[in-house]
């Protein structure tokens, strides 16, 4: 097939005076060459389009690119709107602390709601003291009120198991009986990637845990591959949970949970061989203990089964994150082989670690993942497997991803990880992805055009033609990104005609013909209506950020002004640490007094 573009040719457009033409290459870059990194991405921090400006820093920052975190962070100090939080979040997923001075100074002023939880989410994956405290001091401060739960999250990632006590009082105390306990309580899953068990026990749909609990317990176990319990153990819960018995369900967890906790970690070595499950497990242990030990708490719920069906819903979820992490122990220890990393994969759940997802890619084990897809298709490991079928790229994937999309509901994660995977594919597969489009093995709409878009050949652009001439295509906005992707200089034409007809293919006749440096007389008119569009848009998103201001900041601060006051960071007193001698003269170590005050 000809080739219309190369890898060279996109990132030379990343400094193209055209917006349009930055964000058409940066888009291509992303998702055709998820392989490949370009420090040419670094052009783009603090770009003039807010889109590009946000997408850059994300970008580098999944690569480790620190070299750049020094502008990222200043891009971060001078920006407005959204930039500034997707610096933040950037510079956190670097690990990057010679920000934290920074991030500290800047957080008692923030105006900016966005801002604020871009700043939540740094101090949450930078583990030092001071970060903590300030994670402790803004949860303590808008504790029962908007985005409390957003801050206990990001404080409970420093896996500091006396915080648990602290974030399930202030629950207790005040959000328990509000419209917000189930986003409290989810994100506080979360903290032990428990965040989906929670939903799928939460969700009343099919069956519930309130109504038939045995069957709904067993049916979210399969959904994520954990073992079931001893059959007495289902039937301890069954019976606690009809006697409406609530706390008592946490207390027998509570005791299961300690003697497997103690069984995986019967000594310091295995603790320290296996750090990421023991501090997951420990955290989740801990909830388990806190929610025991709250037995009048559940009792204030009553009757109100949303709030009960959530409490329930908590103490499983954390119960059995743990033993859902049995399946990871052999493949995160030092000496873990290819069996014992597949095997984890065959047993994924909802979260499967990064760690080992970039052990499996780092393998690139083709022939057993090709092996490893189910025939029904319908656990999560099937969905991860795919997600690395298209992080490694192998053309052999083609046939297998080919029949996730003809087999799989097009609304479905797996359908649309499918088409994402085939769209990084190397390019030698590219011709086979092609004719099995051709031969109508993909025939969904949606995703016939989702995969040309990123087939950069003649013959592909001729074969999106034919099908809209032939009426298999409805939408002129997909069928013109579909063009537009492809990049062909003879869909400029196409798109002309199309203009006649409707607006929605502005950006992509635009993007062409700039890409092409081919003047067309509709050029003018679609520069204008573009500058109108941004304009309403930007008036649009000021009043939604003035509401979502107005409407959270103030109720999220403790002063009547927009701000957090200055006393959240106390930035001229000199870090404590926690096992340091206590400031106030006690004579106790400043955990076990000011800190626990606080």
């Amino acid at each position: 097939m000809q080739r219309l573009w190369t890898y060279e040719d996109f990132v030379g457009r990343l400094a193209h005076s055209s917006s349009l033409v930055r964000t058409w290459a940066f888009d291509i870059i992303e998702k055709r060459f998820p392989r490949r990194y370009t420090p040419d991405v670094a052009k783009l921090i603090g770009d003039p389009d807010q889109h590009l400006a946000c997408a850059a820093p994300r970008y580098l920052a999944r690569w480790k690119a620190t070299e750049f975190a020094a502008d990222i962070l200043d891009c971060m100090l001078k920006s407005r709107g959204n930039v500034p939080s997707n610096c933040a979040i950037a510079l956190g997923d670097m690990s990057y602390e010679p920000a934290v001075s920074p991030v500290l100074e800047m957080l008692p002023h923030c105006e900016d709601l966005n801002t604020f939880l871009g700043i939540l989410h740094y101090l949450g994956k930078i583990h030092r003291e001071d970060c903590h405290h300030a994670l402790q001091e803004v949860f303590l401060q808008i504790q029962g009120r908007d985005w409390a739960e957003v801050a206990a999250f990001h404080l409970l990632e420093h896996s500091h198991t006396e915080d648990v006590p602290m974030v399930l009082e202030a629950f207790f105390s005040s959000v328990a009986q509000s419209h917000g306990h189930d986003r409290f309580l989810k994100n506080l899953a979360y903290s032990v990637s428990a965040g989906q068990l929670f939903d799928d026990f939460a969700q009343p749909y099919g069956v519930d845990i309130l109504g038939d609990s045995q069957k709904t317990i067993l049916a979210v176990l399969k959904r994520h591959s954990i073992t079931e319990p001893e059959p007495n153990l289902t039937v301890e819960l069954t019976q606690l949970i009809n006697r409406g018995e609530h706390a008592h369900i946490a207390t027998s967890l509570m005791f299961n949970a300690q003697n497997l906790v103690r069984s995986r970690f019967p000594d310091q070595h295995s603790k320290d061989s296996l750090p990421q499950i023991y501090t997951l497990d420990k955290l989740a242990l801990t909830f388990l203990e806190e929610f025991s030990r709250r037995a009048s708490s559940f009792s204030k719920a009553g009757e109100n089964k949303k709030i009960i069906r959530s409490l329930i819903s908590a103490v499983l979820a954390n119960y059995f994150s743990i033993v859902g992490r049995e399946a990871y122990t052999r493949a995160f220890a030092p000496k873990a082989s290819r069996d014992d990393l597949l095997n984890s994969l065959k047993l994924a759940g909802a979260e499967f670690p990064e760690t080992l997802q970039d052990r499996l890619v780092e393998l690139s084990p083709v022939t057993e993942l090709k092996a490893a897809l189910s025939e029904d298709l319908l656990t999560w490991g099937d969905i991860w497997t795919v997600r690395l079928m298209g992080r490694i790229g192998d053309s052999a994937f083609v046939p297998d991803l080919v029949r996730v999309l003809r087999h799989s509901d097009s609304l479905s994660y797996i359908h649309e990880d499918a088409i994402r995977a085939l769209n990084g594919i190397d390019e030698s597969g590219h011709e086979e992805i092609f004719s099995a489009i051709q031969r109508e093995y993909v025939s969904n709409e949606i995703s016939v055009l989702a995969l040309l878009e990123h087939l950069p050949y003649s013959e592909v652009s001729d074969f999106a033609s034919q099908l809209w001439r032939e009426g298999k295509v409805d939408s002129f906005e997909m069928y013109g990104n579909c063009l537009e992707g492809i990049g062909d200089a003879r869909g400029i034409k196409v798109l002309r005609e199309l203009y006649r007809e409707v607006d929605v293919i502005d950006d992509s006749l635009e993007t062409l013909s700039v890409i092409h440096s081919e003047e067309i007389p509709e050029l003018p008119e679609l520069r204008r209506r573009r500058v109108e569009d941004q304009d309403r848009q930007l008036r649009r998103q000021k009043e939604l950020n003035e509401m979502a201001s107005k409407a959270s900041l103030k109720d999220v601060y403790s002063q009547s002004e927009d701000r957090l006051p200055a006393k959240v960071l106390p930035m001229t007193v000199e870090k404590v640490g926690r096992n340091q001698p206590c400031p106030c003269g006690s004579g106790k170590k400043y955990k076990k007094c000011c800190l626990l005050k606080q």
